[in-house]
């Protein structure tokens, strides 16, 4: 959460280093931040505990003046689509490593380990998981319970072994 402050006869954003006018037009010093709290309340200024934003990638969100956030949920098929292209895209660049081991075998004959085949197998296992489950969630609150951070399958990929 960050801390804003507010000067509230005027309204106005105070940026710690920025002078600023209070309601008599008088400009007050730019080093406002080290005055105690008992001084910046005297002279109108509030400190305002903002919420954290919720997750831009299934939300838009806006802050109000009190700190507090409105935000909606995207529409869910827009959300989906867009997680999809992701997962491919992330599947497309970790099996592009090793693309060219299969140009160099069909160029020269050359075997291909069998952990690189097997790892590859794995990255496209756990892509199609990682889709399924996108496609299996119905509402927003799911498709947040998705994500590593909440515990969830995606974007946790089979680690190549060297």
């Amino acid at each position: 959460m960050a801390t804003i402050f507010k000067h509230e006869l005027t309204g106005q954003i105070l940026r710690p280093g920025k002078s600023w006018r209070d309601e008599n037009r008088t400009q007050q010093p730019g080093n406002w931040q080290i005055w105690n709290a008992d001084y910046k309340a005297s002279m109108g200024i509030i400190e305002i505990i903002q919420e954290s934003p919720p997750d831009p990638r299934l939300y838009t969100w806006s802050y109000n003046d009190n700190g507090t956030i409105n935000n909606t949920a995207k529409p869910l098929d827009g959300v989906k689509s867009s997680l999809r292209q992701d997962v491919n895209k992330q599947q497309g660049s970790l099996l592009l490593q090793t693309d060219w081991m299969y140009i160099r075998k069909i160029d020269k004959g050359a075997e291909i380990p069998l952990h690189i085949q097997s790892w590859r197998d794995a990255v496209r296992v756990r892509g199609d998981a990682m889709k399924a489950a996108i496609d299996a969630a119905t509402t927003t609150e799911e498709m947040a319970t998705l994500f590593i951070e909440d515990g969830g399958i995606l974007y946790e990929w089979p680690e190549l072994e060297k």
